[in-house]
């Protein structure tokens, strides 16, 4: 690793581990950055036929390293429990590879286990678990696809992502299709000009700019959007609208592993 960045999301209070001797740190036998761990289970989802589905994101990462300070190590230790306090919250862990993939993930702070001592080159154990396996990059993605067209939007990552979609209104009905995954959802709603729905395929959420749930727009069973890894033709057929009716769609690669 170049260096891996813990954020705590609460405070907006962040520490990174910069693997260099001139920033005075080395990161050791980082564990679980490899494929991640598929586990069992199963959903609830009200939206799926008989309110029961098996959950295709399923999965869990136990992801740690060592650290090892080599100057003022008692200084870098307070800074660091700064952005590692209060476990039970989600952090946000960005980090690059040797190879300068800039990656992110959300993770829980499990464990730091360090002798409190002031010699530099103390290893520390650091072990977070992320309740989503996937990692996703640093860099969110955007696409405009114009109403009643089709387009290629591309995942550059090793698994699939799930986007979160803005129909910008006018509008009195959209169905949305990927083409390439099968996937469709559509939506019987009316939308004037300046008005939007987003629906955010991982949270499967449909809301107006106000924040109001429209999920009672869905016409049948919705079947959410995802980008698998590669190319997706995204197709865009609108009732209504004009020149101002898009889609806009937004996403992360999404990788199983480094």
């Amino acid at each position: 690793m170049n260096y891996i960045n813990v954020i705590d999301q609460e405070n907006a209070i962040n520490f990174q581990f910069e693997n260099s001797k001139t920033e005075g740190c080395l990161i050791n036998d980082a564990q679980g950055f490899e494929d991640a761990i598929a586990i069992n289970s199963i959903d609830d989802v009200a939206s799926r036929i008989g309110a029961v589905a098996v959950n295709s994101k399923s999965g869990r990462r136990v992801i740690s390293w060592v650290a090892r300070f080599t100057c003022d190590v008692l200084t870098k230790r307070h800074s660091m429990q700064l952005a590692l306090r209060r476990t039970g919250f989600l952090k946000l862990v960005k980090f690059q590879t040797i190879d300068n993939l800039s990656l992110q993930f959300e993770a829980y702070f499990d464990k730091l286990k360090a002798p409190y001592s002031s010699k530099t080159n103390s290893p520390m154990l650091l072990v977070f678990s992320a309740p989503d396996p996937r990692f996703y990059s640093q860099t969110l993605k955007t696409q405009v696809i114009a109403r009643n067209t089709t387009a290629v939007v591309a995942n550059a990552g090793s698994d699939d992502t799930s986007p979160v979609m803005r129909i910008n209104g006018p509008i009195t009905a959209v169905t949305i299709n990927n083409l390439s995954g099968g996937e469709s959802i559509t939506l019987t709603y009316t939308l004037t000009a300046g008005q939007y729905v987003e629906i955010d395929m991982q949270n499967q959420t449909i809301l107006r700019e106000t924040g109001v749930s429209v999920y009672s727009a869905v016409t049948g069973t919705p079947e959410f959007v995802l980008l698998a890894a590669g190319n997706n033709s995204i197709q865009f057929i609108t009732t209504g609208g004009d020149a101002n009716t898009t889609l806009n769609v937004s996403w992360r690669d999404a990788y199983n592993g480094i």
